[in-house]
């Protein structure tokens, strides 16, 4: 069986093809635009431009995959990038596979941007939530499902769409809050600059996002959408104590007004309760302390600070 992974370069990817990796006879292929550090998850890896058509319909007839999941994308940057990447790259990709390989079943990683702002009392989000995104990011994530939906409908192309929450584990960016506190605390900072801390996110551990995203490739229905999420939410401010307190470091904290959101969304957590049924497993839940605690030792060591 070969697996094409877009995005390798990114921080799920290489988690998922380690998972790949331990099935019997799968081939794990990874395509991107930018040059991997470490190759050793990956059977195979070709540098490629999603959004160049030539280049990505040629990856695709050579890998010629039974399963792809699109995890390319941009989260931060120019607008007009941002929407080229997220919208064009998925675009592209999804006519090479009708065109190379037509029944792959493919796995489109959306985002929770995509469903917007959400009253608390309509909270935790469902898939059925009319989605009102808002920033480039959403609406180009929200742009890609809408297109690997229509896939679906002209083609029979087998796509499924899943948005995952906030995702932690080994190798979170540092544009991520979580990354980004773990970073300067194993820097030694004694004070570290954040944003808001009083948002309450959904989280949910990356070795739980992989499984679901096994889960969904294999038994998920075509032209669907699914939650990924732990169903819970945290204060930033609890992530701030927790990682205190596993470093065993003490730092104060001060105010990034540069790192401060605009129209910040005080509450946004999701339902899984879609891909529970389908799975026919219990909600995945994340020990937050534990997730941490292990990011830690990884950053801790990474930086000689440990």
């Amino acid at each position: 069986m070969n697996v094409l992974i877009t995005g390798a370069a990114g921080f799920c990817a290489g988690h998922l093809a380690r998972r790949f990796k331990q099935i019997t006879g799968c081939v794990v292929w990874g395509v991107d635009k930018s040059a991997l550090k470490d190759s050793s998850c990956f059977d195979k890896f070709i540098q490629c431009d999603i959004t160049n058509t030539a280049e990505i319909s040629e990856v695709v007839r050579t890998a010629n995959p039974s399963k792809v999941c699109h995890l390319a994308g941009l989260a931060r940057g120019d607008d007009t990038l941002i929407h080229h990447v997220n919208v064009q790259g998925c675009n592209r990709l999804l006519e090479a596979v009708r065109i190379h390989a037509p029944s792959a079943r493919v796995l489109v990683v959306g985002s929770s941007a995509e469903y917007g702002r959400v009253p608390e009392e309509n909270q935790p989000v469902g898939e059925d939530w009319p989605c009102a995104p808002e920033g480039a990011y959403g609406s180009s994530k929200y742009a890609a499902t809408l297109a690997a939906q229509d896939y679906n409908r002209r083609y029979s192309l087998k796509v499924m769409i899943v948005r995952p929450s906030n995702i932690l584990g080994h190798g979170l960016p540092e544009i991520y809050f979580a990354g980004n506190l773990l970073r300067q605390v194993a820097a030694g900072q004694e004070e570290v600059g954040l944003g808001n801390l009083y948002p309450k996110r959904d989280f949910i551990d990356v070795a739980d996002v992989v499984e679901a995203y096994l889960g969904v490739l294999d038994k998920g229905v075509a032209g669907e959408i699914y939650n990924v999420s732990s169903g819970r939410y945290y204060e930033l401010a609890n992530l701030v104590e927790i990682i205190g307190s596993v470093s065993g470091r003490k730092f104060s904290v001060v105010r990034n007004q540069a790192l401060v959101r605009d129209r910040e969304v005080s509450l946004l957590y999701f339902s899984s309760k879609k891909l529970e049924a389908l799975l026919g497993t219990p909600p995945a839940v994340t020990d937050l302390r534990s997730t941490l605690e292990k990011m830690w030792r990884t950053v801790c060591a990474e930086a000689g600070a440990c």
